[in-house]
């Protein structure tokens, strides 16, 4: 038996109220109604013995679905707030944009991306493009992190766990949508546990009779990988979220050699070919930089070049020296950049970009806390960025390539090099090329900033 306070803040979030105390009395019901595997029986029709039956469904952090039983022998009466009302013109699903747009994740938007062509198998290294929808599912992935801040140093800062990053997704989630116009994070599943139950199974069986005529339901399953095979997640780490992948898991590859976990798993549910179950009908793998970070990395080089790059960050923005020649402390940004920087002359996709802000320079403006003073985001008096490229082999094909984008990142700014393949010499070896870089970059902040 509910309360009088759970039942009313059960009513009203169905009503869609955004009340913070409704909120939080409807989530403690749900998620010990969900956690315990009971059910919600409805009053709306007193005189039978039984009343219809609501089955609470999770579909992403502190996120449910209250679905109606299906096929139940009793319907809501007309009136009642949980009865499923027809999908006319003025649901939200319905309002689907007229064209393509870039907060719209559609796995099976590349007609390209046959089941089984060899080329699934390879990772496209392109970034996404300037207000266009991704076309891929490493696309989709890509747009997930950077819409979390997840390709920051300090947006990984604040977590502690992998539990909260996935939150962290789960979140920016609600800010992109699913054709056509469902909010993502209503079938983001980042629980392991959802799929190996049947949970996610149940929740689109719930959902497919309300998607709209035409389209193809789907959801998404997203969480950490420990080990990636060709058609496997975490075959040697069940407990860790199991799944089978129908087509070729697409992950970076060098030499034929995927780089090593661990990754950032995204798959994409939708029905099988016979249309008889749910399946993980696609599925990427991004190697990220750890299980704690999940900045993504493209190579085992760009891994351990990010791990050092970590302390450059903190040796500027600690610099003592600095600090009072400047009259304050650097601001300073890592980033990996996901999304092609148009420039003069073509676009370029940096693998680093270490933003650093003048100290001072930043105010309380309508922006918020942290609003730059100057219109333009990358003010030259107060903004300075610095490209830092890793550089993985040798050949002369790689290098042709880096030698027609790099001039293009000059216009960006500063460019420096990481020879990945002296990380481990005793002359130049990674912490030493990043002592370079440091004092390069010190001393360049001295001389735009220093004062007289």
């Amino acid at each position: 038996m509910l309360s009088l306070e759970e039942e009313g803040a059960l009513r009203a979030i169905k009503e869609g109220s955004t009340d913070p105390e409704a909120t939080e009395t409807y989530l403690e019901l749900i998620e010990s109604v969900h956690r315990n595997g009971l059910w919600i029986e409805c009053d709306c029709r007193r005189e039978g013995s039984a009343g219809p039956v609501i089955v609470p469904r999770r579909v992403g952090a502190d996120r449910f679905s209250l679905a109606n039983l299906p096929d139940a022998s009793v319907p809501h009466a007309e009136d009642c707030v949980f009865r499923r009302r027809d999908l006319g013109e003025s649901h939200p699903w319905r309002r689907a944009p007229a064209t393509p747009s870039a907060d719209v994740l559609d796995p099976f938007a590349n007609d390209e991306e046959r089941p089984h062509a060899r080329r699934h198998l390879f990772w496209s290294p392109t970034g996404l493009s300037a207000g266009q929808p991704p076309k891929s599912m490493a696309q989709v992935l890509r747009k997930l992190v950077q819409t979390a801040r997840l390709n920051t140093l300090s947006g990984t800062d604040l977590f502690s766990s992998t539990k909260e990053w996935l939150a962290e997704l789960s979140r920016a989630a609600h800010r992109l949508y699913i054709p056509p116009r469902i909010p993502a994070s209503r079938f983001l599943f980042t629980d392991p546990g959802s799929w190996s139950d049947g949970e996610v199974r149940r929740c689109m069986d719930a959902a497919e009779p309300e998607w709209p005529e035409g389209q193809r339901p789907f959801g998404f399953l997203c969480w950490l990988a420990h080990d990636v095979g060709d058609h496997e997640i975490n075959a040697d780490h069940r407990e860790a979220g199991y799944v089978e992948a129908a087509t070729p898991v697409v992950s970076p590859v060098v030499g034929r050699n995927r780089i090593p976990g661990p990754y950032l798993f995204l798959g994409a549910v939708a029905r099988s070919g016979d249309r008889r179950r749910w399946e993980c009908v696609k599925a990427c793998a991004q190697p990220i930089l750890g299980s704690h970070r999940p900045i993504p990395v493209e190579s085992h080089g760009e891994r351990r070049a990010l791990g050092a790059l970590r302390d450059l960050v903190r040796n500027l923005r600690d610099d003592r020296e600095q600090r009072e020649a400047l009259g304050g402390a650097v601001r300073v940004e890592l980033e990996k950049p996901l999304s092609r920087i148009e420039v003069t002359g073509g676009a370029c996709l940096p693998d680093f970009l270490l933003t650093a802000t003048r100290p001072g320079s930043y105010s309380h403006l309508p922006g918020g806390p942290g609003h730059p003073r100057h219109a333009g985001r990358f003010d030259p008096r107060d903004t300075v960025r610095y490209v830092i490229e890793v550089m993985g082999f040798d050949d002369p094909g790689y290098r042709r390539r880096k030698a027609r984008t790099h001039p293009r990142m000059h216009r960006i700014g500063t460019v420096f090099r990481m020879e990945a393949r002296e990380f481990d010499s005793r002359g130049n070896g990674l912490e030493r090329q990043c002592e370079k870089i440091t004092r390069a970059i010190r001393h360049d902040l001295l001389r735009r900033w220093k004062p007289g």
